[in-house]
């Protein structure tokens, strides 16, 4: 499953975003964290802060990112999805749910689709008024 789902998500980031596997894992952080510096966005891809940049200048000039002043350092900047590329990955991320719960039994997949709309919706913000399970 965990292949089949790096495949999908590899393939959509070609055809639908335009992005490499390395750009499209930096918009799904963007997407589940929200907004981070390069050097947050840096430690999480575990590549270096120049190669983030670099990264993150590709993503500005396709549109799928903007850049914020941060709003607690003048300094800094915050990279944030664009809301075309946000609308793009909760649509990915939801086709991706339904392919999974799929591979489920019929018994069995009505409880895998609710499992992952929840982690859907998680993703994409919208779970905040969801009791949190401890």
């Amino acid at each position: 499953m965990v292949v089949a789902t790096e495949q999908f998500r590899a393939q959509q980031a070609r055809t639908r975003l335009g992005v490499s596997p390395t750009e499209m894992i930096a918009l799904g952080i963007l997407h589940v964290e929200g907004p981070q510096t390069i050097t947050d966005l840096a430690r999480l891809l575990a590549i270096t802060p120049a190669s983030t940049t670099e990264l993150a200048d590709r993503l500005v000039r396709d549109g799928h990112v903007e850049r914020l002043p941060h709003p607690a350092d003048r300094r800094k900047r915050l990279l944030r999805l664009t809301p075309a590329a946000a609308g793009m990955l909760t649509g990915i991320y939801e086709e991706l749910a339904l392919r999974l719960a799929g591979l489920a039994s019929r018994e069995a997949r009505p409880a895998v689709l609710a499992f992952l709309r929840l982690a859907t919706a998680a993703m994409a913000g919208r779970s905040h008024d969801q009791p949190r399970a401890v």
